[in-house]
């Protein structure tokens, strides 16, 4: 629509500016002057590379601050310097949500909003999804039928889940009327109890 570069910029409005992509990369730059930024992972400091809850400290609000402060996103630093000459430190990545990275039983993660985004696809009469992992190979998939519904929407998504992931998953599916928003106003298509304790931080 607009003929100009596009930039990244990732903050909160509790906290402000918190990384910026640089013009020079596509690095995003820690903003060290206005926050403390943290990656934890496991209840300890994450490693180069690593994912882990963003922890962020805001430097600059003198009249109510917060200190490491859980935004429930999810991110990894790098300490590689950027070709900019800045020297301000960078992130290697902003992965997503707490709770929306399923982590399979290898450890792996795999970003949440994949899972509503395949099963909507082959399950046409859904109107809305919510997708639960209760364990590692167990999840719950809430749904919300639509005007056109019909049981094949269920066999569908199910057959999807067994081509993607294998045998050996349990995967129950709950109707539903609703799913509702939570404090912050948004929908999460995507909750991972598993994901909480493999970061050792608190669940929602």
């Amino acid at each position: 629509m607009f003929p100009c570069k596009v930039y990244d910029r990732y903050g909160a409005r509790e906290t402000g500016l918190i990384s910026q992509e640089c013009v020079a990369e596509r690095s995003l730059h820690i903003n060290t002057e206005g926050v403390y930024l943290e990656i934890i992972a496991d209840g300890r400091l994450a490693q180069e590379g690593e994912i882990g809850e963003v922890i962020v400290t805001d430097l600059h609000n003198t009249t109510m601050p917060f200190l490491r402060y859980q935004l429930g996103d999810i991110a990894s630093t790098s300490t590689r310097t950027c070709s900019c000459g800045s020297g301000l430190p960078v992130m290697h990545s902003l992965t997503g949500r707490v709770g929306d990275l399923v982590v399979l039983p290898d450890g792996k993660m795999v970003p949440g909003f994949w899972f509503p985004a395949r099963l909507v696809k082959y399950a046409p009469g859904v109107d809305q999804l919510q997708v639960i992992q209760e364990e590692p190979t167990r999840f719950t998939i809430k749904y919300v039928p639509g005007a056109s519904f019909s049981s094949d929407d269920i066999v569908k998504m199910k057959e999807m889940f067994d081509i993607v992931f294998g045998k050996g998953w349990t995967v129950e599916f709950v109707r539903v009327d609703d799913i509702p928003r939570d404090r912050s106003g948004k929908t999460r298509v995507c909750i991972s109890k598993v994901n909480a304790d493999f970061l050792g931080v608190r669940p929602e």
